[in-house]
């Protein structure tokens, strides 16, 4: 499990979910302590629905440290309970993509790679991987709610370095989308004093943006 990464820890465990059911009690004592981020990650951060049958182990490990019980409170009321009392490091997909111009993979960046060596093609590609994530993670990331967005008002901005921007030694901060409208509900009414999070961009996969934040 990658415990500093609640989305993709609960991705794996989707799918190496019979796997992980054969050793219960190690997989439980795994997630546990990060089994509340995964949840959330899983059912407010993504689109796709979850139930409790698709990941029992996350599902009564987050139920247990939440405290959450169904007859009194719903599980984003849980969320909101837990968040108010908690400091935690969840990571979330960007939705909304399509509507800004962030690019992750913009032109320039191939062009730096047109000169590769036939000869050392292997050891070549290993060091391009090295600076690529290095130069990723070293792009800036803000996360800001936007109280007076028109469309909602518990909305939350991702803004992300311009790469090709950054390259040419003019870096400046765009627009790269929003996290999802039910986890930004969550996150806002569980702290709504707080404005800006503490944030890094965590990974691009599938052409899929996923931020990290603290909540």
């Amino acid at each position: 499990m990658n415990v500093g990464d609640s989305l993709l820890a609960g991705k794996l465990y989707l799918r190496r979910r019979k796997t992980f059911e054969k050793f219960t009690p190690l997989t439980r004592y795994i997630i546990e302590e990060i089994s509340v981020e995964i949840l959330f990650s899983l059912c407010f951060g993504r689109m796709q629905n979850v139930n409790p049958n698709d990941i029992p182990i996350v599902f009564d490990s987050a139920f247990e440290r939440l405290g959450f019980d169904p007859s009194c409170e719903t599980l984003e009321q849980a969320f909101m309970r837990y968040f108010k009392k908690n400091t935690v490091t969840v990571t979330l997909p960007l939705v909304g993509t399509q509507f800004y111009y962030w690019d992750s993979e913009p032109e320039i960046l191939e062009k730096l790679c047109d000169n590769l060596s036939a000869e050392d093609l292997f050891g070549a590609a290993k060091k391009i991987r090295k600076t690529k994530h290095d130069f990723y993670a070293s792009l800036k990331t803000t996360v800001q709610a936007e109280p007076y967005n028109p469309h909602d008002v518990n909305a939350i901005l991702v803004c992300i370095e311009n790469i090709e921007a950054k390259i040419c030694g003019n870096p400046g901060m765009e627009k790269a989308g929003h996290i999802r409208a039910l986890a930004a509900k969550i996150l806002r009414e569980s702290k709504p004093k707080k404005l800006a999070y503490k944030s890094e961009l965590a990974r691009i996969s599938d052409g899929q943006i996923v931020v990290r934040m603290e909540v």
